[in-house]
């Protein structure tokens, strides 16, 4: 097959304009920021170090200007792009046409292992309990996982191929992302772009009445030894036919604690005490003609006769 032909007429060659790049970086994080990112426990020294910014800027979904704190995306040590998150409501703003890269991207810069979040508080959260290897998605969770095969093309997930270079070294990825419908989607697109047979993801606690969404809720509940606890116990993703010890675990202690079931009489007491009829399977009766086969299946159906012992098998 020839090469498209551009030059026919009524069809256009479409050319990609290059990102945009924030024209200025963030400047200094603000009182009522830093007291902001308090309420959700994460410090100054890590607000600093993550160099988050504070300025005021219109943002579209609220028709208004609005004080923000502002998250920079950092690629190679060049700012990629800005997301803005207003103060006073959760309204969110980035530079427009900029390339979609991961949050912290630097932080996964030289190792083998990397934990994806499905926000920013939540990578500075964890960053709290020590452990810095870790990058947020820029636009959230997708509200399900789409049908077919990824498309490489997908807008939603550009974040992936623009980070490809830091992502396709990593020989684990701990996805621990917000536990509700549209995370468990971002789980599943994740594990499935990123493959998963090296993706691990995180369960977070489920206590009671309050159970916890995401890394910064884990953190403010429980504080920083559970969220590392969290992450510590990250479950290898489940592949079809791969079994681990832990999917075990019911059954076995069933099988300690009540031994073995019986199976199902054959509907022959004599028989019951050598041989019953294991259930959910397809046992199969062979023989020669007339020699007794068709009577020896019907007595597992027929009540049994009066002082012949009682045959718990139903048909």
């Amino acid at each position: 097959m020839s090469e498209r032909d551009d030059s026919k007429p009524g069809r256009q060659r479409r050319r990609r304009q290059p990102p945009a790049r924030p024209t200025k970086i963030p400047e200094q994080v603000s009182p009522a920021a830093l007291s902001w990112l308090a309420k959700r426990g994460i410090s100054e020294a890590v607000a600093r170090r993550n160099r988050i910014g504070s300025t005021r800027i219109f943002i579209p979904a609220l028709k208004a200007e609005a004080e923000c704190i502002c998250f920079p995306y950092y690629r190679d040590g060049e700012l990629m792009n800005i997301k803005f998150r207003a103060l006073g409501e959760k309204a969110f703003s980035q530079v427009k046409d900029a390339e979609k890269v991961l949050f912290g991207l630097n932080d996964i810069a030289k190792t083998k292992t990397a934990i994806i979040v499905e926000g920013e508080c939540d990578k500075l959260a964890i960053e709290e309990a020590g452990v810095l290897n870790v990058v947020s998605v820029p636009d959230g969770a997708p509200r399900h996982v789409k049908a077919g095969d990824p498309d490489p093309e997908d807008a939603k997930f550009s974040y992936l191929a623009n980070c490809a270079d830091q992502l396709d070294r990593l020989e684990r990825i701990v996805i621990a992302v917000d536990a509700d419908e549209p995370g468990l989607a971002l789980a599943e697109e994740l594990a499935r772009r990123l493959g998963r047979e090296r993706c691990w993801r995180v369960r977070w606690p489920d206590i009671g009445d309050a159970p916890c969404k995401d890394a910064n809720e884990t953190l403010l509940m429980y504080g920083a030894e559970i969220l590392r606890e969290c992450l510590d116990n990250a479950e290898p993703w489940p592949i079809t036919g791969l079994y681990g010890a832990r999917d075990y675990t019911d059954r076995v202690f069933d099988l300690y604690r009540n031994g073995r079931k019986r199976g199902l009489s054959t509907g022959w007491p004599s028989l019951d005490q050598y041989m019953v009829i294991c259930g959910g399977r397809l046992s199969v009766v062979t023989g020669i003609p007339n020699s007794g086969k068709s009577e020896f299946v019907d007595a597992r159906v027929r009540p049994p006769r009066a002082g012949a012992g009682r045959c718990d098998a139903r048909p």
